[in-house]
């Protein structure tokens, strides 16, 4: 069995790791000011927060292993180039984006849960309404 390293509060697989060090790239593109780094921090982010919620991570949970993420400088300049005030702005985009992809990947848990147990002996009926048919 593969070791599982703590994020955030929540054991991690490789395949977790593996996202966290999608960010931390992205982190250090931002970090020397690459083109479009910010947009590949969000996506990447996202990755991640559906690896950690796809292991059981709550929200707490993800909100605390991106927080810790996207404060930890990823470049040995990155002190010198983000400044403290801006890298706590940064963090608090970060976790805005990921509640916002925790809440849209519920949604679509939720909305795939509820058109499973249409399937399980329902029917839609075209004007919306569900009919059961014994």
């Amino acid at each position: 069995m593969a070791k599982q390293q703590r994020d955030g509060g929540h054991d991690t697989s490789g395949a977790t790791r593996e996202a966290r060090g999608r960010v931390a790239e992205q982190l250090a593109r931002l970090e020397r000011s690459e083109r479009d780094a910010l947009h590949g921090l969000q996506g990447a982010l996202c990755s991640y927060v559906g690896a950690l919620k796809g292991e059981g991570a709550s929200a707490d949970q993800v909100t605390a292993a991106v927080r810790e993420l996207v404060r930890t400088p990823a470049t040995p300049d990155a002190e010198l180039v983000i400044a403290p005030a801006v890298r706590e702005a940064l963090v608090h985009l970060a976790v805005s984006w990921c509640a916002a992809e925790f809440a849209r990947q519920e949604e679509m848990a939720n909305s795939n849960a509820r058109q499973d147990s249409r399937s399980d002996g329902e029917r839609q009926e075209p004007d919306g309404s569900a009919a059961s048919h014994a």
